[in-house]
């Protein structure tokens, strides 16, 4: 038996168990790295789309603070945290879409609310800046407001 495994061993070009199973966790790191290429190279618009809305709202905040001068370098650095987190829910959730196609639903349930709140958060900080007018910025926020209630009211009738 030991004389077979052996063979075994030789015929794939291996000279003990222990480089068979390092072959092995390289070929399954390989194949994670790959799959998570083609996910991410698929869908780099999405991925994209994440960064920059982060950015925008990190770049605004920034000015905001250094317009007010109330620094906190801790709030500062929350960008690669909010960057990795959201890369990763959306990594897992396309990773889930692909494997199940009844699932094409989750990115666009589960996503576009993160960047709803990260555009609003944008706009909010733009307004507090004085790059955006106020007055817009409510007006943009009673419109979301009154269809929000305005579809509440419909669906209660």
């Amino acid at each position: 038996m030991k004389n077979l495994f052996h063979n075994i061993l030789s015929i794939a070009h291996l000279r003990s168990i222990e480089e068979f199973f390092f072959n092995l966790i390289i070929t399954s790191f390989s194949f994670i790295l790959g799959y998570s290429q083609l996910i991410v190279l698929d869908n780099s618009n999405l991925f994209m789309g994440v960064v920059v809305v982060v950015v925008s709202d990190w770049v605004m905040g920034t000015i905001l603070a250094l317009k007010n001068k109330v620094w906190h370098t801790r709030k500062a650095i929350k960008i690669v945290y909010y960057i990795f987190a959201y890369s990763t829910i959306l990594f897992t959730v396309l990773a889930v879409e692909k494997a199940h196609p009844s699932a094409f639903f989750l990115s666009e349930t589960i996503i576009m609310p993160i960047l709803v709140f990260q555009i609003i958060s944008t706009l909010k900080n733009a307004s507090l800046i004085g790059f955006i007018p106020q007055g817009l910025l409510l007006n943009i926020l009673n419109n979301i407001d009154s269809y929000k209630n305005a579809s509440i009211k419909n669906e209660n009738a």
